[in-house]
């Protein structure tokens, strides 16, 4: 009885009260960011803050950083400094190939409590496709750690928020996903490795084949189940184990003896087994054969998935007090490069006695900005303080001494001609200057 009133008095008011779905009204959800990150800059637009320059300059400035990396090699590490007075972001570019574990880790170092941002993409190289955000770095000490599952290229951004200042020490580095299978060994006991051609090439090596004395213990890679306990005419004595972080198959053939059960829990270390050479393996040396096999996708070669990387990052030479401070390059002409190294990418060369702005160091390298902007790497052995004066400069005319290389910028001091300022260094048409008062400002050369 109720649906047939129902359906009469639908019909009744219709024209009034419109009772058809299509004619309700449209109440869009909530906004829901999915990272600290974006609930930052959501909570600057609801204060009205991404309207103003200092909130449309903190957006630009994380969105030039994905653009504009600075590609490293790992391992890496960064001493820098974020200045409360502007909007800075960092981010870096690296790769990691399929397998390879990452590592993460921000230290940060405040006079005042404050969020640094930390976020990872996945470089996706599609026109018009956005990197793939990956993951977020949280606590005070940011850390983030993940399996890259294919050859990829990553970006690290780096932003604290508003009018804040810290000194950071960024860690990047990657090392072997798996534990090593053969007790007392590394990849340089693999001497027949992924694709390698067998049966006069009608096939491929599905594996790499590690060789080690007969009887040596054969542990478990990863926390796993065993799934299969068998023995084959080709893998002759064969364990498979379920790798419980990934669902990854890992397969061990050639063994002299099995020692596990299927159904098994298994840790890392664990031994499951003897190296030997039975199956197809008979006229060869014992030799334990191990293969990565990921679902739908098949034999993964298992060599990065082992290799430990037990290089350091570069030791820091700098002077951390330079971190934030006016510094200039010497007598020497020098690069300034887009990355740490020798082989990066040159920006431009730098002019004896150009003012830079040290904002972080790595290795023998400080990262450091130019009166207009242009940042880069310069070898610190080639920097001094900008405190010691070159010579001194007479006004002809009156002038005055501006906070940065702007002509409307703050004027930090109004001289008179005949005045003597000591000169720290030039770039173009300024010369950087220190006034009586004891500021360091630029003179517009006339």
């Amino acid at each position: 009885m109720w649906p047939v009133l129902a359906a009469v008095c639908c019909l009744f008011l219709a024209s009034h009260l419109a009772c058809a779905p299509g004619d309700a009204e449209v109440v869009p959800p909530p906004y829901a960011p999915s990272t600290a990150y974006e609930a930052y800059a959501h909570s600057l637009s609801q204060a009205n803050l991404s309207d103003t320059a200092l909130g449309r300059d903190w957006i630009a400035a994380g969105e030039e950083a994905l653009t504009d990396p600075v590609n490293i090699s790992l391992p890496f590490q960064e001493t820098g400094y974020f200045d409360e007075a502007e909007a800075m972001a960092f981010a870096f570019r690296f790769d990691a190939q399929g397998g390879q574990r990452l590592d993460i880790v921000l230290e940060i170092d405040t006079g005042r409590p404050a969020r640094i941002f930390m976020d990872l993409f996945r470089v996706v190289e599609e026109q018009g496709i956005d990197d793939i955000h990956i993951a977020t770095g949280a606590g005070q000490m940011r850390r983030i750690q993940l399996e890259s599952r294919r050859d990829a290229s990553y970006i690290l951004r780096l932003q604290p928020e508003l009018l804040r200042s810290a000194l950071y020490t960024l860690t990047v580095r990657k090392n072997a996903s798996l534990e090593f299978p053969v007790a007392g060994r590394d990849t340089g006991a693999i001497q027949s490795g992924f694709g390698a051609p067998r049966d006069a090439g009608r096939r491929t090596h599905r594996g790499v084949d590690i060789f080690a004395p007969r009887g040596t213990p054969v542990l478990a890679s990863a926390e796993a189940r065993v799934t299969r306990v068998r023995e084959t005419e080709v893998g002759g004595r064969v364990i498979w184990l379920r790798n419980k972080s990934n669902g990854d198959a890992l397969y061990y053939a050639h063994l002299e003896q099995q020692d596990v059960e299927e159904g098994q829990e298994v840790s890392p270390g664990d031994v499951i087994g003897r190296v030997g050479n039975t199956g197809n393996a008979r006229t060869t040396p014992p030799h334990l054969h191990f293969g990565v096999y990921v679902r739908g996708s098949g034999a993964r070669d298992p060599f990065p998935y082992l290799q430990q990387i037990q290089d350091a990052p570069p030791s820091s030479e700098f002077d951390a007090d330079r971190l934030g401070s006016w510094s200039r390059s010497t007598e020497s002409v020098i690069a300034l490069r887009a990355a740490p190294e020798r082989r990066a990418q040159m920006i431009r060369n730098l002019e004896p006695h150009t003012p830079i702005q040290v904002l972080g160091g790595t290795g023998t390298y400080y990262r450091v900005r130019l009166p207009d902007g242009t940042a880069g790497y310069v070898p610190a052995p080639l920097t001094e303080l900008a405190v010691e004066p070159l010579r001194n400069e007479e006004l002809h005319v009156a002038g005055r001494i501006h906070e940065r290389t702007l002509i409307w910028d703050q004027v930090l001091a109004h001289l008179s001609a005949g005045e003597e300022l000591p000169v720290l260094g030039s770039f173009g048409q300024f010369l950087f200057v220190r006034t009586p008062k004891g500021y360091m400002g630029w003179l517009v050369l006339n």
